[in-house]
């Protein structure tokens, strides 16, 4: 499970690398937040998100860990929180499960800006879609 989650934060990261969002240097750029400051980003990335805007459960979000990065003021915030239904995204209209549902949110934070997040590493919180894995070409011999 720690090697998954590890893995959608680095594919998380390494998106905001190839973006821009990192410089790539051992020096901290101007205007570069804390750890702290990106916690708080974090957590509003989730809090406004359509999975949790549409039934999260208030008061369940919990932090539980910093993953660091491979640039200055960049970090993946891992937090847990509830559901009142099954799901993900805005469901509005959708026959659902009335079940409490547990969920883990990946948000990746670098120099001030919220790259984007993961829900159980199946939700892509900035498409709103499922997380599609990159394919893998294998070689053929003729």
């Amino acid at each position: 499970m720690k090697l998954k989650l590890m893995t959608g934060v680095l594919a998380i990261l390494l998106a905001g690398v190839f973006l821009g969002a990192c410089t790539g240097t051992t020096t901290t750029p101007a205007g570069t937040i804390t750890e702290a400051e990106g916690r708080q980003l974090a957590e509003e990335y989730l809090r406004n998100s359509p999975t949790f805007q549409y039934d999260g459960i208030a008061g369940s979000i919990v932090y539980q860990e910093t993953l660091d990065a491979f640039c200055e003021g960049c970090w993946g915030f891992v937090f847990e929180f509830r559901c009142a239904h099954a799901g993900y995204g805005d469901r509005t209209g959708q026959v659902l499960a009335q079940v409490i549902t547990d969920h883990e949110a990946i948000v990746s934070v670098s120099n001030g800006q919220v790259d984007g997040g993961t829900i159980d590493e199946y939700w892509d919180m900035e498409t709103q879609q499922p997380v599609t894995e990159p394919e893998i070409k294998t070689a053929t011999h003729e």
